[in-house]
């Protein structure tokens, strides 16, 4: 009966946080309906999260190889370091396809206005 209250207080406030706030840090989505400005500081906020995860991560590799503590050590600073890094080029990438997206959408508009002009 305990396990299912406090599986019910961790579904009922983590994943809220989790879902709500660090996930869309993590793995941003760039809307068409926001303005530059407002995605490329939710880019920039992306990139400084990520890079202090893989800053984290070779952190952590980094003193693990400096004394002889363990191996397992050494992998797990070496997954949060590339997971970070992954992060970091799927932010990057992402913003790539709303930019290629934004200028296409702004192309297809002026060529609609074109004939307009032309009178």
């Amino acid at each position: 009966m305990l396990e299912l209250v406090g599986e019910f207080l961790l579904s009922f406030f983590i994943e809220p946080i989790l879902d709500g706030v660090i996930a869309p840090l993590l793995a941003p989505t760039f809307k068409q309906e926001s303005s530059l400005r407002t995605n490329s500081i939710r880019l920039v906020i992306t990139l400084i999260l990520n890079s202090a995860i893989a800053g984290g991560g070779g952190w952590l590799f980094e003193s693990a190889t400096a004394s002889p503590v363990s191996g397992v050590a050494i992998i797990v600073g070496l997954s949060i370091f590339s997971l970070g890094f992954v992060l970091i080029v799927r932010a990057i990438i992402k913003y790539g396809a709303y930019i290629r997206k934004l200028r296409h959408i702004r192309t297809a508009k002026r060529d609609a206005e074109k004939p307009y002009q032309e009178l």
